[in-house]
């Protein structure tokens, strides 16, 4: 299935797919969630999947070929899990999905974070031979929220997204050069000190 360009912006209606209570067991595999059909960015308003509440059992995507999902160019978030007080959603599966690329592999980031599990308890997101690729996501790549627990996290390629510590380029030259100024600083502190009583017994 083709899932985009659906509903209102930045609510819950502008998901490209909504699971709420009394959804659970759902099984999600082999969607293109956000782009049209050239892969290019159409989105959905909101997240391209929507994990709302007291959901249970729910799997998205798989380890097998073409199991996996394509979420890419919405607006939030790729995958969304929240509950806004009530009970999470639990026993989760994400496994073999693209979130972040087309489905020409070309790099076409969510708004949001690529999979955020703001409250979530029993969350599998990768394996063994079922990693997810979760790259390009403009807040991050993954969020865990104080409120999840039991979240595994294995096997996935999470790169290119914003949010991220990254490494800061620091020049060595910097270096000989900071202890030379150091080393001449503390000599001037000790001819100041030393020269005036010199000046005062001699």
């Amino acid at each position: 299935n083709l899932i985009s360009g659906n509903g209102v912006s930045a609510t819950l209606s502008g998901t490209g797919i909504l699971l709420a209570a009394g959804s659970s067991g759902t099984v999600i595999r082999g969607n293109i969630i956000g782009p049209n059909v050239n892969g290019s960015a159409l989105g959905n308003g909101y997240s391209g999947i929507t994990v709302y509440g007291d959901v249970d059992s729910v799997t998205m995507g798989g380890a097998t070929a073409g199991a996996g999902n394509v979420i890419a160019g919405n607006p939030s978030h790729g995958i969304a899990v929240y509950s806004l007080g009530g009970p999470p959603a639990s026993n989760l599966t994400v496994q073999g999905n693209r979130i972040g690329h087309n489905q020409f592999d070309a790099a076409l980031g969510n708004g949001g974070w690529g999979l955020s599990i703001t409250d979530g308890a029993g969350v599998a997101v990768g394996g063994s031979g079922a990693g997810n690729y979760i790259e390009h996501n403009t807040a991050g790549g993954v969020y865990v929220g104080a409120g999840s627990s039991n979240v595994t996290i294995v096997s996935n390629s999470i790169a290119d997204n914003g949010g991220l510590v990254k490494s800061v380029w620091f020049p060595r030259a910097i270096l000989p050069t900071a202890t030379v100024l150091f080393n001449l600083t503390q000599y001037l502190l000790s001819v100041s000190v030393i020269l005036p009583l010199m000046l005062v017994y001699y």
